[in-house]
């Protein structure tokens, strides 16, 4: 049975996963949303639909959707980089065309794993968002700049590649580097100021699977820019850009609380269509769980600097980091060891300690009738 030819009460009836939904550049939610409202049995009715119609897509062009997850979502471990470059000088070498000048030093530079398993977001564009003296400020603050002095902030073009590993991540900065119009990289997996500068300037030109390029499309015609994936072995696949841009763009994640809000408004939805005004669930734990965070793990709680918090204030404490933090893996499922059927999501928290910045993720179980987030794990 396709999702067309399902009831609504069918559709929502039935188990499904999705790795992450965003509001950013999606003009179709935002029409949604007015029609609708985002917390509303039809709007929950609607998204569903729209997810289901993306996997059955994917499918047809040999395409997992349950396979993905790693390119949509931050994961522990993996890097987030951006490659920047001087647009002035690209345009010089290249007669104006400098995105496809530079996209011939890196997609050839994309990581090959073994198996063709590469998954990776690709984000793009010049820096617009903050030009002037706060750009150059993070510019020079929380990137490798080769040449600092000589660098004009006012004209970073930038190239932003997800879940790379370490090893990957180093090998891209130096096979780019020889390129005359680099500028230097920045390490964007934590939080940053440059990270909220791109995070408002990039849209997505691509999502990297294995050598499939999925591209969101309102024609017939994937890659229209012309960049040259398919000589370097990627097949541009396009999918339609409704389906694509709230279902497989890649979220940098930041503290602009105007977006986080609008995406975990739109997850919430998402999962409850019934949550009312609450703007993130309470975050709360059994006695049971507590103590059991302590012996299994301490490890986590003590670099986030949280080990001394009795159960009351971490309560409070995670509430606070979630409702800023990036809500993902939405799902709905039979429970590993009770067997009763759950919404549960993770919610990726950024933590400032004594030490720095550390990424930590929170696994929880929603429950629809107190509209609250019970903590199942922290890691």
């Amino acid at each position: 049975m396709t999702s067309s030819s399902m009831t609504w009460d069918e559709l929502s009836s039935g188990p499904f996963r999705i790795h992450a939904v965003t509001a950013l550049n999606s003009s179709v939610l935002t029409q949604a949303q007015s029609l609708y409202g985002v917390r509303s049995a039809e709007f929950h009715h609607w998204i569903r639909s729209m997810h289901s119609m993306l996997v059955g897509e994917l499918s047809q062009v040999g395409v997992d959707y349950d396979l993905i997850a790693r390119a949509l979502v931050p994961h522990s471990g993996r890097r987030e980089i951006a490659l920047l470059f001087d647009w002035s000088v690209a345009s010089e070498a290249s007669n104006g065309f400098y995105g496809r000048y530079l996209a011939e030093t890196w997609i050839p530079a994309l990581p090959r794993p073994a198996h063709n398993r590469g998954l990776n977001a690709i984000l793009h564009g010049d820096i617009l968002e903050g030009r002037g003296s706060s750009l150059r400020r993070a510019l020079l603050n929380d990137a490798d700049i080769e040449t600092p002095r000589s660098m004009n902030a006012d004209q970073i073009y930038a190239v932003y590649i997800s879940n790379l590993s370490p090893t990957q991540a180093r090998a891209l900065v130096e096979a780019v580097r020889p390129n005359p119009a680099y500028v230097g990289f920045a390490d964007c997996t934590m939080h940053s100021d440059l990270k909220e500068h791109l995070a408002l300037s990039l849209p997505q030109i691509g999502l990297r699977v294995g050598s499939i390029l999925l591209d969101g499309v309102d024609g017939e015609i994937a890659n229209p820019l012309g960049y040259p994936f398919e000589e370097n072995g990627f097949t541009p696949v396009g999918v339609w850009s409704q389906l694509y841009l709230p279902f497989l763009t890649f979220r940098i994640n930041t503290r602009l609380s105007g977006r986080n809000f609008s995406d975990i408004d739109l997850a919430i939805g998402t999962l409850d269509p019934h949550v009312g005004a609450i703007e993130s669930p309470t975050v709360w734990m059994t006695d049971g769980r507590f103590k059991y965070l302590h012996v299994r793990h301490g490890g986590a709680l003590s670099l986030a600097e949280f080990a001394d918090l009795d159960q009351e204030r971490l309560e409070m404490t995670l509430t606070e980091h979630s409702a800023d933090g990036h809500m993902y893996n939405l799902r709905f499922e039979r429970h590993a060891n009770t067997g009763d059927e759950v919404l549960m999501y993770n919610s990726l928290i950024e933590v400032e300690t004594s030490k720095g910045l550390r990424n930590f993720t929170l696994a929880l179980k929603y429950d629809p009738q107190s509209r609250t987030s019970e903590l199942v794990t922290f890691v």
